[in-house]
Formats: structure tokens, C-alpha cells, sequence
């Protein structure tokens, strides 16, 4: 039986004519793992001042194996997760998330709310641990971003470890006021000419320590591949070959799609939600119909799902160029993508919550019938089973 995932459920989606696409799980059996990280380690022989970069929760564990070997290459390194603008995680988490022999007192936990900063010039700071480190590894997991093309590498610094205006700067190059409120290369899979890339290897260039970096490829949990060395050349080889492997070809595009948020930790509110959202946006038919299938659970609204009730796409735009405010950020593409699109949200939440959005409501139950009666139109249905993936269109060449 097929199924899809909302939140920790799996709802039954058996349905006759329902096309299904899914990018192939990346190929590989696994990277020589000592070999990788040779470079790295003598790097780290004879660092003074050695520090340690490390994802939050929102990445896999399994993406920390390298951490280990590091830790006891460096036993004086400063391990830092870099929480970006994500809440910190408490001391349980931590604990659960980093590998046993990792040092806990030796564990600095970023909070873009404290610092402490030092000051990088133009308004711009970074983590003082890190502007002071004489040696940076940054231990990272390769995921296509929505923004900054991928995820993983320079991102651990900017706006991983950055002070929270760095932060709102960086992610500002996402949007214009020409382009239809975005750039044409801010999107999944592309680095070059991408200008939130562009800002971040910028900012990394104003440390004066050496800068290194280890990312993986994770299917299941699995290590598949991987790359370490120099930051920005290693992340870009790996990035090379996961945007061949998570780039799929698409005929036409269709006019209905059905896409889910994934499991309760990808799904937990809007923000998350909106993820899985872009991705359905860029395969659908300008004006079709988009199902969005999300746990979102029963948390009081927060900023952003506020701001998309209560406020148009223009305004929020023009504010989000003006301040540079991450959640008005976020909630312009959101209302950009209900304007665009036919938004129909399948969650537990109650139907007039979510028609405050400007989307429609069903319920999980009505889930199946609603799909089938998509797929007895002679309209083209596709339910998009994956995480973020590339699509290219008829004989279009993939972006480099």
C-alpha cells in the first residue's frame, strides 16, 4: 500500500491514475572515511586555537561520524553548533544529538540572541569563538537549500554561527524588488551568479582563519558519499554530484501536484511546511493546484503563519527589503506562492485557521477522495514523493 506522510502518520494514498515522482536515492557505497580526512587532521596538528562547526537538530546525526576523529585529532577544539537563527538546543538535546566521545564541556551552544560577537566591519559580526579560531572545520551535511542553492559547507559560518543583522542581511539577497520578488538564480541547485551565496563566501573571506570542511550525502540515515578539504572547493564537488543525482527531468508541467511535508520534524509548523511547498511551486503549472499534505501540529500560530493572515505580498516585500526581518522574509514566499497557485492544505488544523492563509482546508480523512477526484479530471496529477529536488523542463539544460 502507498502511503504519505503527515507529520507521524502515514495516510493510505492508493489511487488509480496518480503518477508518482521521486528522484533516485544518491548512488554509492561510501566514502573511504580515514582518507577523507587526512587533509583535515593535519590541518588541525598544531592548532591553537582549533574550532569544531556542527548542525543543530535539523540535520541528520549521521552526518556527525567525522566528529570523533576530529574531537581526538583536536583535543582542545571549541565544538560549536551552529544554530543559525533556530532556537537553541537545551542541554538534554545536545546530548542526545552529539556523538559519546564528543567532550561536553568543551561544547558551545550558538544563540543568535547572545553572542558573544566580534565585529567582521559594514555592521556584520560572527561568533567571537569562531572570528578567533586559527583553525575552522565545519562538519556539515549536503541538502538542497531553497535559497543558497545548498545547504551544508559555508553556510555553517553565515548564517550559522552569525550575529542576528548578518543573518537577516544574508538572507535578504533571496528577494528583489524587480524579478518578481526574486531573483531568477536564487533557487534549488544553483551557486553560481546566486546572490545569497555570493554574500556568504563574501563574509567568510573577512576571517583570518584557516577555513575547512567535511560534508556528507545521507540516504536513509546512510553515508553514501561525502567530500573534505579546502570549504568552498570541497562543498562545491559534492555539490556538483548531488545536484546531478537530485536534478529529475519532467516533460510538461502539471497542473495538479500533491506534495507532503514530511515527518514531524519537517512539518512542525508553517516555516517548515513552507519547504515542501516551494519545491511543489516549482514543479507546478503557474495557476494549478497544489495539495500541501502537513502535520503542522497545534502550536499557537507563530510570527510568520501571523504575518500570512494578516498582511498582502506587496507590503511584505517592501518590508522585508527595507528591514530585512527573516519571518517577513519567509512569509512574503508564502503569500507569493498562494497567489500564484490554488493551495489546498491537508492537516489536523481547523479549516478557518488555515483560510485566514488564503488556502483551503481538508481534513486527513478526506485525503484519498479529494486525490481521486484530482485524477478523474483529464488533468495531469503527480504526487511529488521526495525531499527537494531539481527539475528541468522539456530540453532545458541544467543551471551550473
Amino acid at each position: 500500500m502507498s502511503t504519505i506522510a503527515l507529520g507521524d502518520q502515514a495516510l493510505p494514498l492508493d489511487v488509480p491514475g496518480l503518477r508518482r515522482l521521486t528522484a533516485p536515492p544518491s548512488a554509492g557505497t561510501g566514502p573511504d572515511r580515514a582518507g577523507l580526512l587526512a587533509p583535515l587532521l593535519r590541518a588541525l596538528d598544531g592548532a591553537r586555537r582549533p574550532v569544531l562547526l556542527v548542525p543543530d537538530h535539523t540535520r541528520a546525526p549521521g552526518a556527525l561520524w567525522a566528529l570523533p576523529a576530529l574531537c581526538a585529532a583536536a583535543p582542545r577544539a571549541r565544538v560549536v553548533i551552529a544554530s543559525g537563527t533556530h532556537a537553541p538546543m537545551t542541554p538534554g538535546a545536545v546530548r542526545a544529538h552529539l556523538p559519546a566521545p564528543v567532550p561536553r564541556d568543551r561544547v558551545h551552544v550558538h544563540d543568535v540572541t547572545r553572542g558573544p560577537y566580534a565585529d567582521l566591519g559594514d555592521g556584520h559580526a560572527i561568533l567571537r569563538l569562531v572570528a578567533d579560531a586559527d583553525v575552522v572545520v565545519a562538519v556539515s551535511q549536503m541538502v538542497l537549500h531553497y535559497l543558497a542553492g545548498f545547504g551544508g559547507g559555508r553556510k555553517m559560518l553565515f548564517p550559522g554561527v552569525a550575529c542576528a543583522q548578518t543573518a537577516r542581511w544574508v538572507h535578504a539577497a533571496s528577494l528583489s524588488a524587480t524579478s518578481r520578488g526574486r531573483p531568477a538564480t536564487v533557487a534549488l541547485g544553483v551557486l553560481d551568479e546566486n546572490p545569497l551565496h555570493a554574500r556568504i563566501e563574501a563574509l567568510c573571506h573577512r576571517l583570518t582563519g584557516e577555513l575547512w570542511g567535511v560534508c556528507s550525502v545521507l540516504e536513509g540515515g546512510r553515508l553514501v558519499d561525502a567530500t573534505a578539504g579546502e570549504l568552498f572547493a570541497h562543498h562545491r564537488e559534492l555539490a556538483v554530484r548531488y545536484r546531478a543525482n537530485k536534478t529529475v527531468s519532467v516533460t510538461a508541467r502539471p497542473n495538479r501536484v500533491v506534495v507532503s511535508a514530511g515527518p514531524a520534524s519537517s512539518s512542525r509548523d508553517l516555516v517548515q511546511a513552507h519547504k515542501a511547498l516551494y519545491t511543489a511551486a516549482q514543479l507546478c503549472a503557474e495557476g494549478g493546484q497544489i495539495l500541501l499534505v502537513a502535520g503542522l501540529g497545534d502550536r499557537a500560530p507563530g510570527a510568520v503563519e501571523r504575518l500570512v493572515a494578516d498582511r498582502d505580498a506587496d507590503s511584505l516585500l517592501a518590508d522585508a527589503l527595507h528591514d530585512f526581518a527573516i519571518p517577513k522574509q519567509t512569509a512574503w514566499s508564502i503569500k507569493d506562492i498562494l497567489a500564484r497557485f490554488e493551495v489546498t492544505v491537508c492537516s489536523p488544523l481547523a479549516p478557518a485557521r488555515v483560510h485566514r492563509w488564503g488556502a483551503r482546508a481538508i481534513a486527513p480523512g478526506a485525503l484519498p477522495a479529494t486525490v481521486r477526484a484530482w485524477c478523474a479530471d483529464d488533468d495531469e496529477t503527480v504526487w511529488l514523493d521526495s525531499g527537494p529536488v531539481r527539475f528541468v523542463f522539456g530540453a532545458q539544460s541544467a543551471r551550473r
